[in-house]
């Protein structure tokens, strides 16, 4: 018993001798934990020089942090644009006046336009028209609302949003029909086998411009899809003496008298005109029966 307690003071006294000699080495003195200790400065190494006097080593709180990349360039957002207004009515549309010489029929006998007497076409489709023949016979004087005429070499044409009577103020709005239309067919019941000769009077343009037929000197309409009006009107011109026999199935009304040229034959000075439509999208446009 007594050499164990003889061992464990000698023990003891090793542990104190250990823990005074770390003390002796640690560069910085004891001190309470709630009290700042100045920092002190290590003996510099052999061969370097001292540190200049009043020199402390910067503490983890004074070394400056780590740079940073700087913040990337973001474009600004496009300013927003102002909203695309639709052009009014009024902005696309024009007003002209006008004597109504006759009637543009259809090849079925239908209104579909007016002819004015300084040769402007006013075109507009057959439901509007049984409204039209209404209020307007020729010889009246019209004021036309449509769009922008459209000039060619072959006259001038406009497709007409209204129609006023000058004199009755009466007017027709060109809107979408009410009821079904009849097949063409039923359309074509009344027509009947007819002929005629004369010469070229003046052309009728479609609302696209196009030669969709002709007058001729004794007053009657020839209709023929507008693919063949150009090769027409290089055969005969108005005002010049030409010689222009039709037959095919037509019409005669109060509003006038048609031949629908391609169910019959078309002949102009000598020359046959031929109806097949050619290849490609102008050919898919024809007239409306």
């Amino acid at each position: 018993m007594r050499a164990a307690k003889v061992g464990l003071v000698l023990l003891g006294l090793l542990i104190a001798l250990r823990f005074c000699a770390h003390a002796q080495l640690s560069p910085y003195p004891m001190a309470p934990s709630n009290q700042a200790v100045a920092p002190q400065l290590l003996p510099p190494p052999p061969g370097y020089p001292p540190a200049p006097p009043g020199y402390y080593p910067p503490s983890v709180m004074e070394i400056p942090p780590a740079p940073q990349a700087p913040p990337q360039y973001v474009a600004p957002a496009p300013p927003v644009p102002p909203p695309v207004v639709a052009p009014q009515p009024e902005e696309l549309s024009t007003t002209l006046n006008g004597r109504v010489r006759r009637y543009i029929l259809t090849p079925s006998g239908e209104v579909e336009g007016l002819e004015l007497d300084d040769g402007t076409d006013v075109r507009f489709p057959p439901h509007v028209g049984d409204s039209v023949v209404k209020i307007v016979r020729p010889g009246d004087i019209i004021a036309v609302n449509g769009e922008p005429p459209l000039v060619t070499p072959y006259g001038r044409v406009i497709k007409a949003l209204a129609i006023t009577n000058l004199a009755s103020r009466q007017t027709v709005v060109d809107e979408p029909p009410r009821g079904r239309r009849l097949p063409r067919w039923a359309r074509r019941m009344w027509m009947r086998r007819m002929s005629t000769s004369g010469s070229v009077e003046r052309y009728v343009l479609n609302p696209h411009g196009d030669v969709d037929g002709i007058f001729l000197n004794n007053g009657v309409e020839i209709k023929f899809p507008p693919h063949v009006g150009r090769e027409i009107a290089m055969l005969a011109q108005p005002g010049r003496p030409s010689a222009v026999e039709v037959s095919g199935d037509g019409t005669s009304n109060a509003y006038g008298t048609v031949i629908d040229a391609p169910t019959g034959s078309l002949i102009i000075n000598g020359t046959p005109v031929s109806f097949d439509r050619p290849p490609g999208p102008i050919g898919k446009r024809g007239p409306r029966f």
